[in-house]
């Protein structure tokens, strides 16, 4: 009777299992280092666009507005009389010069007393594109308020203000001389008095016994 030599390899063959993790470990995919995951890439154009709109927000704040200068109202530059001016002559005129273009008609120049009551001035006239004038006529002695309104030319902006002056009273010289005149002769012939009085009442003790 014949007997099959057995196979001296079976039973010591590659399993099965490791024949298939072998083949999965040859077939793995190669991920290049270089380049980002999915998810760091979203990160990072999260991170560009935040930049960027960080940087539009900065540049429009700091953008000038329409106009440049313009944005803001016309203020008053310098005026004749100045602020708060004491002056020993009434002016002639009033002057406001202004540190914008100005519109005519639409601004204006009035004047006031102490009392808030209006002072007849001349018409306002435009001096310039800047620059407001009226004529005054003879001011007495007080204190007034000069009123500016002005329309801007740049964006139609209404605006006003005000400065102070004062005129003092005009003493003639020849009048103030006389005035320190009488003063001194009131004072010699109140002195001569008192002199009088003295001696009389002296002359009045010697003759006594």
């Amino acid at each position: 009777m014949l007997v099959r030599a057995s196979n001296p390899r079976r039973g010591y063959g590659v399993r099965p299992d490791r024949a298939r993790s072998g083949s999965r470990s040859r077939h793995r995919s190669y991920r290049d280092p270089t380049v980002p995951s999915a998810a760091a890439g979203r990160a990072i154009g999260a991170a560009v666009a935040l930049r960027s709109f960080a940087l539009l927000t900065l540049l429009a704040l700091l953008a000038p507005l329409p106009g440049g200068a313009s944005a803001h109202h016309v203020l008053l530059d310098r005026s004749a009389p100045i602020e708060g001016a004491r002056l020993s002559e009434a002016p002639r005129e009033i002057v406001a010069i202004f540190d914008l273009p100005i519109v005519m008609p639409g601004s204006s120049l009035s004047l006031l007393n102490l009392a808030d009551r209006p002072i007849a001035i001349g018409e306002s006239v435009a001096d310039g594109p800047q620059t407001l004038r009226a004529a005054v006529r003879h001011l007495p002695p007080g204190t007034y308020r000069a009123i500016w309104k002005t329309l801007s030319a740049n964006d139609g902006d209404y605006n006003e203000g005000n400065f102070r002056f004062t005129v003092l009273p005009n003493i003639d010289p020849i009048a103030a001389l006389s005035q320190r005149v009488g003063v001194l002769a009131l004072a010699a012939t109140i002195l001569g008095a008192v002199l009088l009085v003295s001696q009389a009442i002296r002359g009045a003790e010697e003759k006594r016994p």
